[in-house]
């Protein structure tokens, strides 16, 4: 069967949505397939080596810088993200807060008219940056989140690969 970038791009992020904005259990062949093809994606974008490389992550990252802004009880926090995921964001400085602090989090993509407002837990601190997983996100914020991670991940396939390929216009992927 043969099958441009675009087209695992468009069922990746149908199985992505029925995954996490759905909710859906899905069968173990749909969940291999999600697994499958978010391993192709994350080479073609760069953020794997190889497609052998298990990096031990649930889902793909995706290497945006978005302004974020982080409100807890001791204050107020403007920064950027790293990366995006279903799970969380890497913030691009150490924060002024503690692991295991519970947070409120808003991104605002002003070109795309879209902002996504959810909880939040500080998770780790390196010189790095900052670990903050999303929780209890509202499903109306979870499809906001959906349609960010999908421009973007859109986005870094298509600076990586070139529109003619991941459209599929001069190269095709086989996949049997």
């Amino acid at each position: 069967m043969s099958s441009s970038w675009k087209l695992w791009f468009e069922e990746f992020r149908e199985l992505d949505r029925r995954l996490h904005v759905n909710g859906e259990d899905l069968e173990a062949e749909s969940l291999h397939r999600y697994s499958f093809l978010r391993n192709v994606l994350e080479a073609g974008m760069g953020t794997k080596g190889t497609l052998q490389e298990d990096n031990q992550r649930k889902e793909p990252r995706i290497p945006i810088c978005i302004p974020v802004e982080v409100e807890w009880p001791g204050g107020r926090w403007d920064a950027f993200t790293l990366n995006v995921s279903w799970g969380g964001i890497l913030i691009d400085d150490p924060a002024p807060i503690e692991a295991g602090e519970s947070v409120q989090l808003k991104m605002v993509i002003e070109r795309e008219g879209m902002e996504f407002i959810t909880k939040g837990e500080a998770i780790w601190e390196s010189r790095q940056g900052m670990g903050i997983a999303f929780k209890d996100s509202p499903g109306d914020q979870l499809s906001a989140l959906a349609k960010i991670l999908h421009v973007f991940m859109q986005e870094r396939l298509i600076k990586k690969l070139g529109r003619e390929v991941f459209e599929g216009t001069s190269v095709a992927v086989v996949h049997s």
